[in-house]
């Protein structure tokens, strides 16, 4: 029941999925974070079902593509790339630490944001149109979006925080070392399916994941004194997008 209670706790706040208003504890926000590659799961099944249907009516490429766009918002509800366009004002300001936490909780989205956020889009569109619509491109897009949350949730718990508040606060509080063990459990079988299914591919993406962790842990420490809730959004965006991009780059190079 508390592993339960643990998946519709993240399936709430992490996505737009109808599983109610479950109430928020310690013992249910220890493991949220353990569940929330879950949305992965439902996010590569509705990318599935939709390159099924855009074979079926020869919808081509860039109906796929804006479709997964789409697809990702309505689901997830955009909550990541709140998180990316917050930091991306706090970064273009050029404050000190504590005055960039504090651009990052205002919640009016200033000009950087807006850039951000459309440069983000427009790149995750491009890569995706030149994704292969197959089986293996399905299976491949599912275990990415289920990645970039395993590695999302990982460093939410392994890295410092920045602050005594907020929403990853409230769920560092409640987790423990077996909570970051579970996430490192799914990580490990993830990662040698990835390899498995994509070979260099599948190598390639997975380091361009572990650069990407590795600059937002710089980044976070450095500029805003540890983790939060909006650079695990910002992190969990551009490690979604490095690892399709890489996926892309390197099968077109292969095939020259």
């Amino acid at each position: 029941m508390k592993a339960l209670h643990s998946i519709r706790l993240a399936l709430s706040t992490f996505s737009r999925l109808p599983v109610g208003k479950p109430a928020w504890d310690k013992d249910g926000m220890a493991y949220v974070l353990c569940a929330f590659p879950l949305i992965g799961i439902v996010l590569g099944a509705a990318a599935a079902l939709w390159m099924l249907a855009c074979a079926a009516l020869n919808l081509g490429a860039i109906a796929f593509a804006a479709g997964v766009v789409v697809l990702n918002l309505l689901i997830t509800g955009g909550i990541h790339l709140d998180g990316f366009a917050d930091v991306s004002d706090a970064l273009a300001s050029c404050a000190p630490p504590e005055e960039k936490r504090k651009i990052m909780k205002d919640p009016r989205a200033g000009a950087f944001a807006v850039i951000g956020v459309s440069g983000y889009l427009i790149a995750f569109f491009a890569a995706l149109t030149l994704w292969p619509l197959n089986e293996k491109g399905a299976a491949t897009l599912a275990l990415i979006f289920v990645l970039s949350r395993v590695f999302s949730g990982t460093i939410s718990l392994a890295l410092p925080s920045s602050a005594s508040e907020g929403l990853l606060h409230t769920f560092r509080e409640g987790a423990n070392q077996r909570a970051l063990a579970i996430l490192l459990s799914e990580l490990v079988p993830c990662a040698a399916l990835f390899v498995f299914l994509c070979g260099w591919a599948g190598t390639g993406a997975l380091a361009a994941a572990l650069l990407c962790a590795a600059g937002v842990r710089r980044m976070s420490v450095r500029q805003f004194g540890g983790m939060s809730g909006d650079l695990s959004g910002y992190f969990l965006c551009i490690g979604e997008l490095a690892m399709i991009a890489a996926v892309v780059i390197i099968n077109k190079a292969v095939s020259l």
